[in-house]
């Protein structure tokens, strides 16, 4: 859902849901793209799930209503058009189409005013899971990364440090495109020189890795991740989010544990260690587990929602996503994401028809 940074400009922080006593009993609100929407669809159908006595509406682009409705996840779709779209409590019932007759709801483009009680604190305490994502490539015909389930084990390494291999499906070859060779250094120039310097080195190797025919089937995963604390703030720039320092260390491309583990695991199966070139290039770490954003408090001054996950301001207004998550768990959020909307669910007494 998008919601007001200090400047009124949205921040999306994903699948949010409102109670309403009318027509629609919870309307969830997906406001991005078709990825956007895809990702947030098994956890909309578990809240489907775990309240079947429910009327469900989806606020989306219009573009994408369909697949929701024809999936059984929502009884109906309310549509919105524009990028930027966002929502607004209204004084008197006003019931955009679908929605039911005396839906206090209102659909517009955001203004600062659109829900003048929600917490300062939206967009600060944003975690990344201290995360690093790297790729082991091999051109090795006996191996087959690809066959499994996606995550299936986990190593403990360190006290606050974790590594999980994850397996994408076979035909999954779009990140060959981003990839390059795993190259730490202080400045561009030293990442840039190592770069180059291993593509003239090994070009044979490099070319045969390049050229592997099913990428997800030669490329093994790895997931490096802490529990070690850090935050940032997603603020409203000119043209899109960006994010600046909060506390405590700011996330690195570079961990020295994750590029040794990497590379041991590199010699085992006669792979190479990659990594985004984004990361090579620019510094800057990618994180598969944005956190936070939107966490607990005491009160809308510590925090957006209460421990029941109710937004400061907006009581029958829930978050259950990600953005909720205060700390780094060190590990796939997936299943304390699960657990956090399952408890929110479970102190929403049943509706007796």
């Amino acid at each position: 859902m998008g919601l007001p940074s200090e400047s009124g400009r949205p921040l999306d922080f994903g699948c949010c849901f409102a109670q309403s006593e009318c027509a629609v009993d919870v309307l969830l609100i997906r406001l991005g793209g078709l990825g956007d929407l895809l990702v947030a669809l098994p956890s909309m159908a578990y809240l489907r799930r775990a309240m079947p006595e429910r009327r469900f509406a989806l606020l989306c682009r219009g573009e994408y209503g369909g697949l929701v409705v024809d999936a059984g996840i929502t009884d109906g779709v309310i549509p919105v058009e524009g990028r930027e779209a966002s929502v607004f409590f209204a004084d008197a019932g006003v019931a955009p189409s679908g929605a039911g007759p005396g839906f206090s709801l209102a659909v517009g483009w955001m203004q600062k005013s659109s829900l003048p009680e929600l917490s300062g604190r939206v967009g600060q305490g944003v975690r990344t899971n201290s995360e690093s994502l790297m790729g082991i490539m091999t051109s090795d015909k006996a191996m087959k990364f690809s066959d499994g389930v996606a995550i299936g084990s986990i190593l403990q390494t360190d006290e606050h440090s974790f590594l999980e291999p994850v397996r994408y499906p076979s035909g999954s070859g779009f990140w060959r495109l981003f990839m390059a060779p795993l190259a730490h250094g202080k400045s561009v120039v030293t990442r840039i020189a190592k770069m180059l310097y291993d593509l003239v080195r090994h070009p044979v190797e490099n070319l045969r890795i390049y050229s592997v025919g099913n990428w997800a089937e030669k490329t093994q995963i790895l997931l490096f991740m802490r529990t070690i604390d850090s935050t940032l703030r997603l603020v409203a720039g000119r043209w899109r989010l960006r994010s600046e320092k909060d506390q405590g260390e700011p996330p690195t491309a570079f961990i020295p544990e994750a590029k040794e583990l990497a590379e041991q695991y590199a010699r085992i199966v006669n792979g190479k260690p990659m990594v985004l070139l984004s990361e090579t290039l620019l510094g800057i770490p990618t994180t598969a587990h944005i956190l936070g954003g939107a966490v607990m408090g005491r009160d809308r001054s510590e925090g957006v929602i209460d421990s029941g996950n109710r937004v400061f301001g907006y009581k029958e207004l829930y978050i259950c996503d990600g953005s909720t998550v205060s700390a780094n768990p060190g590990v796939n959020p997936s299943l304390t994401i699960a657990a956090l909307a399952e408890r929110a669910m479970g102190m929403i007494p049943p509706k007796i028809r």
